[in-house]
């Protein structure tokens, strides 16, 4: 995953200073070092990967080829005006014999006025599964032609793996001392039907839970947590839910969301 961070600059010497947006992620970066407007010269990329280039003439398309196996799903997301390019981005995955094998789409609204259609908002996107062993080249191209110093892009390209993300409704609970309080927890599977094994971390890591296991094929469980009988009055305890799950041998960890609660107290969270 990725994410826009805001960090503070200063000039040289100190006498003023602004702020700037850097986008962090977890996966290696990849700017080719050579032109890449052919499938000749495709840039050899391994996945997955935070793939960052520029359009510089009109029409121009950039190619990047990688090695894939049968039955590996990918995802690739485009990123252009949420890092303040103009660029629209289409991604096409194109077979070794130059077949197209999937593209990205935009979701074109439709005008109100009469006039042209308004321009997307969203970024291109697209999810593929890979059909036979072999190589494929991931293109790039805007999809008006735009051009020039500012058409950047970044393409984040991950392989899709059974998983799944945790979220709650609340982001704090009230009790006290011998209570238990209930907490409803929520499970996305994605092509993760294994149980999901709940447990509380820092100041509330030795609470004794019940119904703290996501069963199989389930989508939810009420978490109920016995707070201790001697917890002092008015204790201010933090901690995290994480949730855990084992597949072929692989342990899948994740810690429960609460954005969902944030967001409603502060709407203008991104």
């Amino acid at each position: 995953t990725a994410s826009l961070q805001l960090v503070a600059l200063k000039s040289p010497g100190g006498r003023s200073s602004s702020f700037a947006s850097i986008l962090v992620g977890d996966t290696e970066d990849f700017v080719t070092s050579q032109p890449n407007h052919s499938p000749a010269a495709s840039a050899r990329v391994e996945l997955p990967a935070n793939i960052s280039g520029r359009l510089t003439a009109p029409g121009i398309c950039n190619f990047y080829r990688f090695t894939g196996k049968k039955g590996d799903r990918l995802s690739l997301r485009a990123r252009t005006r949420s890092v303040a390019s103009p660029a629209m981005l289409v991604m096409r995955i194109l077979k070794k014999d130059g077949a197209k094998l999937a593209e990205s789409k935009f979701a074109i609204p439709e005008s109100k006025t009469g006039d042209a259609n308004p321009i997307p908002d969203e970024e291109g996107s697209l999810d593929v599964t890979l059909p036979s062993d072999g190589d494929y080249d991931i293109v790039a191209e805007d999809l008006d032609g735009a051009s020039g110093t500012s058409a950047v892009y970044r393409q984040e390209v991950r392989q899709l793996r059974p998983e799944f993300t945790l979220s709650v409704h609340t982001d704090k609970l009230n009790g006290t001392s011998g209570a238990t309080v209930h907490l409803k927890v929520k499970a996305t599977r994605r092509d993760l039907d294994v149980p999901i094994l709940l447990s509380l971390t820092d100041d509330a890591a030795s609470f004794a839970l019940k119904n703290q296991t996501i069963s199989k094929g389930k989508a939810e469980t009420d978490l109920e947590i016995a707070l201790p009988k001697d917890l002092p009055a008015n204790p201010l305890c933090s901690f995290t839910i994480q949730g855990r799950a084992i597949l072929a041998g692989r342990e899948i960890v994740q810690t429960a969301s609460t954005a969902a609660p944030l967001k409603k107290l502060f709407p203008r969270l991104p």
